[in-house]
């Protein structure tokens, strides 16, 4: 579990990162690597939504999805999900 918590920590800053240098497709990439080795992480769906919002064109639907398994799988940082709705 805190192996976890460690990976999924260094996969969420590798797409913060990737924002960070405008690189939204890197950080889509990021973030459904992320989704592959941990589909039950409710912070892990939630990175994912936002990086889809963060594509031109943002891809709304598979946002609104991935935020919605967020909330059901329990993203334990309420900031990501208000993060993602601004």
């Amino acid at each position: 579990a805190s192996s976890d918590r460690g990976s999924i920590g260094a996969g969420i800053r590798r797409v913060v990162g990737a924002w960070a240098v405008g690189r939204f497709t890197d950080a889509l990439l990021a973030a459904q690597d992320l989704m592959r080795t941990h589909p039950k992480n409710g912070d892990v769906a939630n990175i994912l939504g936002q990086a889809l919002l963060r594509l031109t064109p943002p891809r709304l639907a598979d946002a609104d999805r991935e935020f919605d398994a967020a909330r059901s799988l329990g993203c334990g940082k309420p900031q990501l999900l208000a993060d993602s709705i601004r």
